[in-house]
């Protein structure tokens, strides 16, 4: 059975092409990441929101 890909190859996936290889990223990185994710969840939030009160 495959196991499922580790967050390290999931991100450089994600990155392929995009910048030079410079090593696992820091913990200032990761940070700023999870935080563009949560502004992206809240975004979606609002719209579900705003979707489910016009129907």
């Amino acid at each position: 059975m495959d196991q499922p890909a580790t967050l390290t190859d999931a991100a450089s996936d994600f990155t392929l092409g995009c910048q030079k290889d410079t090593g696992e990223p820091g913990a200032e990185t990761i940070w700023i990441g999870l935080q563009r994710v949560m502004d992206c969840v809240i975004g979606l939030q609002f719209i579900r929101e705003r979707d489910h009160g016009m129907g």
